[in-house]
């Protein structure tokens, strides 16, 4: 495209003052991002309407800069959760090592709907030394729904030190949440091939328990 077309977008996206039609502008950018700098998408963090933000946190991978880390990072405090969702996604799809320590500090966030985002996200790095700050999670996490996809994060990573965690889940969930009781007893037995039997307060893990 001609470089007035990118100009004219990049000024609609700057000053126009319908939301709409900065939308439209940066979803034609994003198909040319090689001919705008990126400082006119960290601009455009800063937009008043949800819309706009999260569409721009979506193409910022596209054409990722390390200027862009910080500001699109603020915004996983975002009011808007489909914005703050959008860059957790975001955060997995940058070649930054400095990814994954904002997710783990979102691990502790007010919204049980963006924690179960961010271990989704941590599970995508195939790191296994993120597996401690999940398994910390899984102590204290009270919402049943981030309780169960800690539970099939622990199946992904098959992890040794994950039994531990989740006998413990198991004891506190004991007798107050008997469906998520079951499903983390069927995590144990996947993990170590063990059968656990008897009050599940006196389980502990066998010298001889290996993840398989």
């Amino acid at each position: 495209e001609g470089e007035d077309v990118i100009e004219a977008m990049v000024k609609g996206l700057k000053e126009s003052k319908d939301a709409k039609v900065r939308l439209a502008c940066i979803r034609y950018l994003s198909k040319y991002p090689k001919k705008f700098p990126i400082s006119v998408l960290v601009g455009a963090l800063k937009d008043t309407d949800a819309r706009v933000r999260e569409e721009v946190v979506g193409v910022i991978p596209t054409m990722y800069d390390a200027k862009a880390f910080n500001p699109m990072c603020s915004l996983l405090k975002d009011p808007n959760s489909n914005v703050s969702n959008a860059v957790v996604f975001a955060l997995t799809q940058i070649n930054d090592s400095r990814a994954k320590r904002p997710l783990v500090n979102e691990l502790d966030n007010d919204s049980p709907f963006l924690r179960i985002e961010v271990i989704k996200a941590l599970a995508k790095f195939n790191d296994k030394k993120l597996i401690q700050s999940i398994a910390s999670l899984a102590g204290r996490e009270q919402d049943m729904e981030v309780l169960a996809t800690i539970l099939t994060v622990f199946k992904t990573f098959n992890d040794k030190t994950t039994p531990d965690t989740i006998i413990s889940l198991i004891k506190r969930l004991h007798e107050q949440e008997q469906k998520m009781e079951k499903d983390a007893a069927d995590t144990l037995k996947a993990l170590t091939g063990n059968e656990y039997t008897g009050d599940p307060k006196d389980w502990k893990l066998p010298e001889t328990a290996k993840v398989m």
